[in-house]
């Protein structure tokens, strides 16, 4: 088996600012709509995934929702192997340019219909700039898709290249390639065939060629579109057109003219040139007369002016070829894009006329011409007002000069300084709209910046001496200086400037401005700025925190070194004692978090931590700094996860808790810091394992989430850390409701973050983390597809360089593992080992992280191994888990967990080299993970669990295998301590499910019965003996020291209150769920304070062993009869017997009898028990169904017999009674292990032919759970206090939703009368008339019980089994708060109540052992369903037996001392009124059970 991984912490991130960062970088996934997996449904926006609980991005159905008949394409997968750029949103922003009905020629026109309607056809389509070519393709892929849209076996793939974006070939099939695998279903198949036959590996262009030549055979038609081809590299244009020659496809080509490359590579392509017609540019004018309120008004209600404008802008257009018939081709098609340019640039003429005439008359006056074009806009800007003309000259030489693209904001505090006043006034700033109006539409905005419209606009505007317009070469320079300078004079340090675009680019970029002109006035300035001004110093700590918003938004890290370097000068000015000195400070020491945080550069976060503590040095006494305290806490809690130095989150936890306490409520700051507490305790907890640190953490995240409003900025990283202390505490508990909390708030946190956020990333990997461990705990596949699909958008938004980018994508490698290791899938083995091994190759060394990606990568190689047998394979995993150990230092809390994993991987060579050094080495590995006194107890349990079974398999004589299982269930108490919920307990206990078993068998292997029954002891119902524990005996301790014996009653009845499990629902809201939490938080107290006070005890003398588990079970046997264990395991079975007076245990090897034969047994029984509706899903009052003549349960009961019983009962001398003699018969009490105790042992035998003969006939049967819960009952058995002794009986024969039980009425009155006749003390309530309240007064009051009603029974809570009233129901955990001292008897004539769950075996998790635990000395119950009518008959002769042969008859008293021979009585009496012992009769008696002494 694998060795453990245990959950890694989501990468270490938390924003200390609640800025966006650069936009992400798209994924293929971007857009997709109705994304599917199986039935899950999604929507997305954009390239931002829009999340809910049923979301995830793995399939692209349409919009269809019916269920994908390729459901096991893993589509997510191939994708990400595909690695194809996005190409829906440029698709996006070509369709939304369209306007209404623009294109409808291009349809209509022949070569399209024969692009159509034919096949192999290459249609290539030039045009000029600007002329709507990708308006044209991407109207034309629109107008394909709806053509075919109901045709499978017909796909569609675009693509548009863009010289600023320039792809490969490669990119390009790539992209066809995952349009086909997202839109096309029918060819998903062959895809993934690709897939798998290329092991992941990524492929080349002409492999990528290949693949998409074969998987479009199945089509009857292809259509790729590819638009802009010209804006290809050449060799690109060359590769393309060659592969598209052999490529079976209908192709359109868009283009500028390229007769050269279209002779060379598709000379018979039809062509057509695509150019401004007539109602283009009739719909192009009516659309922006719709959207200019202007014009509207104008010609609004007049449809004949409309068409004279339409009718006047297609002439003039027009005209610019018409008078030219025989010019060339290309200078045709430069003449015909013209006139869209020609046409928009009139529109922009006329949008501001003030009437009809007006307008015709500035139409009169534009030229047609491309140059006489641009030179009358130009002598329109030279016709405003003077200052117009100024700002447009302006705006012109920024756009050709600035050494990087403006954006809007930085351009207009450009304009407001002015270059010949040499002064900047923030007021002199204009709206971007009039400065966008004062350029005549040659100016544009888009992507945040500001452009010409076209670069063919640029190129003229750069070539033309621009005579007339002012704008001297020296500006941008001179700007630049005048801009600092005027902030300098007027800056304030302790306020940053409202207007403060400019300033990063203006600081960056002054001096190359100087230096590259040519202007002679730059010569006589000088443009270095005044160190020694008074206000320099707070200029550069604004001009940093400038430069720092510029690298958020475009991620060039040379900003974020600017923001450094003038911030750490601003710092170096400031004198010591200055009152800037503090802010300047912890400006700079943000900076250098922030760049660490995305570098990793553990210079810059020493650095940050030096700077923090400056500050609170200068700080003056008194006036504490929070702000620097918080992020000083906070870079220690950075340190350290970079370097793993404990000493680090110590002290993060100090200074953080220093700050919450701090702040006061309502303040604004309070959930961030609360969060950041919680972060750094979650982190606390994964080192130490105490669950105080993580409930704690819980606790802070969840007030920082209730305290903050809906539109708070950090909810969204208050939500994802709330998550990740959820995930945590999953991970312990296993939970399922933490895990559906953890996934809840992290997928709101996502809903809440914009697209691009710089923080996206990271939330995205802790909402993959979350579901990949829940897949991990409950194998739901759709998780773990969504966890793949989560982590792969979150490494695509992660940029190269990131210092997390390891991380997340160690979360991806170890998702695909995941579903590996579950599917058996080759290819998300491929997959996950090349992303493992890139994030271990990122990892700088050193890194204290650089262990997690190598165990990752060790496991896989391991994986691999098992799968391939490659012994390169189990070499690689052995050296990495090698160096994952050296890199682990002494302490670690991954310590056994690191060492069980290298253990694993030398067993695995073991079995390849066969070398013992190899096996020696494992277990060596394994005893030391397993006996260190560090580490999560479940770690180190797996080790000592590896440590016996191999010793065991190669050294089977070996005696260190009595060591290894000795360690082993010494840890099975810690994982579930008194300091969890009894339902916790029971679920971590799930890891130790059989151990004590197997430790058995190996004791009595080497003939050691003694320590075979001191181990299943121990690791056997362990919650039930904890909450014995909770009931100690005090009265010598109290003689030794009173007040501590006082304590320890206060605490254990406190720890047993709250051991009942707290009930959380999903849906309740957070306020309930932190009020539930804290009485969790105090439960955690409790158990320190009693682990404390048993210490306390335990130092006096005589009390060393106070509490502790008994080593002499010997002592206080019952003289009636013997304990008998019995365990059964696939290697042997055996039994021991304990005699009263006997010095050791007696063991009874049970040769004849095998694990597979008990486990048929009790197969073979439940089918029995469910075909006569007796199961679990069935209740008291149910008749018992007629079935064919069977004899399996005769059968099951003489396999006990001739394996079990009676080779147990000639042992012990047992002989068969004389029940004519009049003999009592001797006690036996049976105390089955694993799957025995399902099985009815008292009722083994035969029950066939001459020879019959059963148990029954020997002895009388008990059961006890444990010896110790037997002997502890006669250690304690006294006489009950003669004025509670007496029977309390009531029936419950109606409530709700259960069927009706009539016969427990008749029953209660029919013991009651009983009990009238003999005088003993005895009170009946029936139905609703008794509360459950009241109930617990007369259980109180009387020392024996009957209970006549149904049950309901919780096996993973048993504490919350019930029984069920006509008004409510009484639950055991209530009942064992009652501390019933003087509880003797109860009677459960109920079904189910003596039989657990499987895979509870060994903690006996029903009702009866529950009321023996709540202070009952023997209890009546039952195995499954019984009879309603029979129980009364049952009832009556168990109750007149008791009566009468009691030893209270005389006094009024109640005694069930004799309640087994009772119950034996009322059996045999029924069997004899059965009058057959076929198996209908044996189901109606064998159910009945006693249990106790």
């Amino acid at each position: 088996m694998a060795a453990p991984r245990p959950f890694q912490a989501p990468e270490p991130w938390r924003e200390n600012t609640s800025s966006t960062g650069p936009t992400a970088h798209s994924s293929f996934l971007a857009g997709s709509q109705g994304a599917n997996v199986g039935k899950l449904k999604c929507t997305t926006v954009g390239g931002n995934m829009v999340q809910n609980n049923k979301t995830t991005i793995v399939h692209n159905h349409h919009d269809s929702t019916k269920e994908n008949t390729e459901a096991d394409v893993p589509v997510g997968k191939i994708a990400l192997w595909l690695n194809a750029p996005n190409y829906r949103d440029a698709y996006r922003k070509a369709l939304a340019q369209r306007m209404p009905n623009t294109g409808l020629w291009f349809f209509e026109l022949p070569q399209f219909h024969q692009l159509v309607e034919e096949n192999g056809v290459v249609f290539w389509a030039t045009g000029m700039p600007g002329s709507g070519k990708t308006v044209i393709s991407s109207a034309s892929t629109q107008h394909l898709q709806e053509t075919f849209k109901n045709r499978e076996d017909v796909a569609i793939v675009f693509i548009l290249l863009q010289y600023d974006n320039r792809l490969n070939t490669r990119d390009i099939f790539a992209s066809f390639l995952t349009q086909l695998l997202e839109e096309c279903h029918l060819i998903q198949g062959l895809i993934d065939y690709e897939y798998n036959s290329s092991k992941a590996i990524p492929l080349n262009v002409q492999e990528m060629a290949t693949v998409l030549r074969k998987v479009v055979k199945p089509l009857s038609k292809l259509f790729v579109v590819i638009d802009g081809l010209d804006e290809a590299a050449n060799d690109v244009k060359d590769e393309l057109l060659d592969e598209l020659g052999s490529l079976p496809a209908n192709i359109l080509l868009t283009s500028r003219p390229m007769d050269l490359f279209s002779m060379n590579h598709m000379p018979d392509a039809l062509r057509v040139t695509i150019e401004a017609h007539s109602e283009d540019i009739e719909a192009f004018v009516e659309g922006r007369v719709k959207k200019n309120s202007r014009l509207r008004s104008i010609l609004g209600g007049k449809p004949e002016l409309l068409q004279r404008l339409k009718a006047r802008i297609k002439e003039t257009s027009q005209g610019m070829y018409v008078e030219f018939p025989h010019i060339p081709h290309l200078v045709l098609a430069l003449m015909r894009w013209l006139r869209f340019l020609v046409a928009r640039l009139q529109m922009d003429a006329v949008r501001d006329c003030r009437s009809v005439n007006d307008l015709f008359r500035r139409l009169d006056s534009v030229p047609s011409g491309l140059d006489d074009m641009y030179r009358h806009t130009l002598q329109r800007i030279m016709s405003q007002a003077s200052e117009d003309v100024r700002i447009a000259s302006r705006v012109f030489v920024w756009l050709l000069q600035a050494c990087v693209p403006l954006s809007p904001e930085e351009l207009q505090e450009a304009l407001a300084v002015s270059f010949e006043d040499r002064t900047f006034n923030p007021g002199d700033i204009m709206p971007l709209n009039l400065i966008l109006s004062v350029c005549c539409g040659l100016v544009e905005v888009t992507k945040a910046t500001v452009h010409f419209i076209h670069y063919t606009a640029q190129e003229y505007m750069r070539s033309c001496s621009l005579e007339g317009l002012p704008g001297p070469p020296s500006l941008p320079a001179v700007t630049c200086l005048v801009y600092l300078t005027s902030h300098l004079e007027t800056n304030e340090s302790s306020t940053e400037p409202e207007a403060f675009q400019f300033a990063s680019y203006a600081y960056k970029y002054m001096g190359k401005h100087a230096t590259t002109c040519q202007d002679k006035l730059i010569d006589s300035i000088s443009f270095s700025l005044p160190e020694n001004h008074a206000n320099f110093a707070g200029l550069l700590k604004h001009l940093g925190r400038a430069f720092k918003r510029r690298f958020e938004r475009s991620g060039d890290l040379s900003d974020m070194a600017e923001a450094i370097s003038v911030q750490r000068r601003a710092v170096e000015l400031v004198a010591e004692g200055h009152s800037d000195l503090p802010g300047q400070l912890n400006t700079h020491g943000d900076t250098l978090l922030h760049r660490f945080e995305r570098t990793g550069d553990l210079s810059d976060i020493t650095e940050a931590i030096g700077t923090y503590r400056k500050v609170l040095e200068v700080t003056p006494e008194g006036q504490l700094d929070l702000v620097a305290l918080s992020n000083l806490g906070l870079s220690f809690v950075r340190r350290f996860e970079h370097t793993g130095n404990w000493s680090d989150i110590a002290e993060a936890i100090s200074l953080q808790s220093k700050v919450v306490d701090l702040t006061p409520e309502g303040h604004r700051d309070l959930p961030s810091r609360l969060s950041r507490f919680g972060s750094s305790l979650t982190i606390q907890y994964e080192l130490t394992g105490e669950l105080s640190s993580l409930y704690d953490s819980i606790a802070a995240h969840q007030k920082a989430v209730i305290i903050s409003p809906n539109d708070h900025p950090d909810l969204p990283t208050l939500l994802s850390d709330l998550g990740v202390a959820y995930a945590h505490r999953f991970k312990r508990t296993r939970e399922l409701l933490d895990s559906a909390e953890a996934i809840s708030v992290q997928r709101r946190a996502i809903e809440l973050t914009p697209g691009g956020h710089t923080y996206l990333p990271a939330r995205l990997t802790v909402l993959g983390s979350s579901l990949a461990l829940r897949f991990e705990h409950t194998g739901y596949l759709p998780d773990i597809a969504e966890a793949i699909a989560v982590h792969q958008r979150a490494v695509k938004l992660t940029p190269a360089g990131h210092s997390h980018l390891p991380y997340r994508l160690n979360f991806l490698g170890r998702a695909l593992a995941c579903r590996f290791e579950r599917t058996g899938d080759i290819a998300d083995m491929a997959e996950a080992m090349v992303v493992q091994q890139n994030a271990v190759d990122l990892t700088p060394p050193g890194h204290p992280y650089l262990a997690i990606m190598l165990i990752n990568l060790g496991d896989l190689f391991l994986d691999r191994f098992r799968q391939t047998g490659c012994q390169s394979d189990v070499e690689d995993a052995v050296s990495t888990h090698q160096k994952v150990v050296q890199l682990t230092p002494h302490g670690h809390p991954d310590y056994p967990s690191r060492m069980n994993a290298l253990g694993c991987a030398l067993l695995a060579r073991l079995s390849c080299n066969g070398i013992h050094t190899d096996l020696d080495q494992s277990i060596a590995c394994f005893k030391a993970a397993a006996t260190c006194t560090f580490g999560p107890p479940h770690s180190r349990l797996s080790a000592a669990k590896y440590w016996a079974g191999t010793v065991l398999g190669y050294y089977p004589e070996s005696l260190e295998i009595m060591t290894a299982f000795d360690v082993a269930l010494g840890i099975v108490a810690l994982i579930a301590g008194l300091e969890q919920p009894v339902q916790d307990r029971y679920t971590q206990l799930q890891d130790a499910a059989g151990l004590a078993l197997d430790a058995a068998s190996v004791a009595f292997s080497h003939e050691r019965a003694d320590k075979a029954l001191d181990w299943l002891e121990e690791g056997r119902c362990l919650v039930w003996n904890q909450l014995n524990h909770l009931r100690p005996p005090l009265e010598i301790l109290r003689t030794q020291n009173a007040e501590l014996a006082q304590r320890i009653a206060e605490v254990s009845r406190k720890l047993e209150n709250a051991g009942k499990s707290r009930v959380l629902h999903f849906d309740m809201p957070l306020a309930e769920k932190i009020g539930i939490e804290e009485e969790t938080r105090n439960h955690l107290k409790l158990a320190r304070e009693w682990d404390e006070l048993l210490k306390m005890a335990r130092a006096i003398p005589g009390f060393e062993t106070f509490l502790k588990p008994s080593s002499d079970l010997l002592r206080h046997l019952p003289e009636s009869g013997p304990v008998v264990v019995i365990n059964a395991h696939r290697s042997r079975c055996d039994a021991i017997a304990l005699l009263a007076g006997a010095d050791e245990p007696i063991h009874i090897p049970l040769p004849n009898f095998t694990l597979d034969k008990a486990n048929w047994c009790w197969e073979t029984l439940t089918t029995v028990l469910k075909r006569r509706h007796l199961g679990p899903d069935s209740s008291r009052g149910r008749r018992l169904i007629a079935a064919a003549k069977s004899h399996c349960l005769g059968i099951i009961l003489r396999g006990l017999w001739d394996g079990v019983v009676k080779p147990i009962l000639d042992a012990l001398g047992f002989s068969r009674g004389n029940p004519l003699s009049g003999e009592v018969l001797p006690r036996i009490w049976w105390c089955p292990t694993g799957v025995m105790s399902f099985l009815p042992i008292h009722a083994a035998g035969v029950y066939e032919g001459p020879n019959a003969e059963s148990v029954l006939d020997y002895a009388v049967s008990s059961y006890t759970p444990t010896v110790t819960m037997l002997t502890n009952l006669v250690r304690c058995s006294r006489r009950v206090e003669k004025d509670v002794s007496g029977l309390f009986l009531t029936s419950q024969p109606n409530p709700t939703g259960f069927p009706p039980i009539p016969g427990t009425t008749t029953e209660v009155r029919s013991i009651f009368t009983k009990a009238e006749e003999v005088g003993a003390r005895a009170l009946k309530l029936e139905g609703s008339a008794v509360t459950v309240p009241e109930c617990l007064e007369y259980m109180a009051d009387f020392s024996c019980i009957h209970l006549a009603c149904h049950t309901f029974q919780k096996a993973a809570d048993p504490l919350r089994s019930r029984f069920l009233f006509n008004k409510g129901f009484l639950d055991l955990g209530t009942i064992m708060r009652m501390n019933l001292k003087n509880g003797d008897l109860a009677f459960l004539s109920a079904c189910h109540t003596s039989i657990g769950q499987e895979e509870f075996s060994d903690e006996a998790v029903h009702l009866a052992a529950g009321m023996l635990a709540a202070g009952y000395r023997r209890v009546v119950a039952t195995m499954w369903v019984i009879s309603d009518e029979l129980a009364l008959e049952v009832a009556n002769d168990f109750y007149g037996h008791l009566l009468t042969h009691g030893t209270g008859q005389t006094d009024g008293t109640f005694d069930g001392s004799q309640s087994a021979y009772a119950l034996h009585h009322a059996i045999q009496q029924l069997r004899l009124h059965l009058d057959s012992d076929s198996e209908t009769a044996l189901l109606t008696w064998v159910p009945y059970v006693h249990f106790g002494y």
